[in-house]
């Protein structure tokens, strides 16, 4: 099982102008994975946002200020291998994406999690 306990923490005291759009991230072509988790990291802002419905098979999310960056990190686990994507992103308006993962492993993983600014 997927541990990841240094990703826990977000700002929730972070106001932004608006205007705001709707996210979303199409997890249809994900069925074969377990253990999925989407994060948006922005950034220069220290937030990391996680989000998974596991009922609508989407990540999503409302009210994201149009015009930030950020990064989508996407990790997940099939037969036990380990697969992430990380997508640099702007945000704007209305926004679906869909993510293909690529197989990875925990160093590599933690590596470029720390590398995100």
């Amino acid at each position: 099982r997927l541990q990841l306990n240094f990703l826990h923490w977000i700002n929730c005291d972070s106001y932004e102008p608006g205007p705001f759009t709707d996210f979303t991230v199409d997890l249809q072509n994900l069925k074969d994975f377990t253990d999925i988790y989407a994060y948006l990291i922005f950034k220069n802002r220290s937030v990391v946002q996680l989000d998974y419905d596991a009922g609508s098979g989407n990540y999503s999310n409302n009210n994201i200020p149009v015009g930030t960056e950020c990064t989508l990190l996407m990790i997940a686990a099939k037969k036990n291998i380990l697969y992430a994507n990380f997508t640099p992103l702007t945000i704007s308006g209305s926004m679906q994406v869909f993510p293909p993962l690529s197989q990875t492993n925990e160093a590599k993983l933690i590596a470029d999690i720390m590398a995100l600014d």
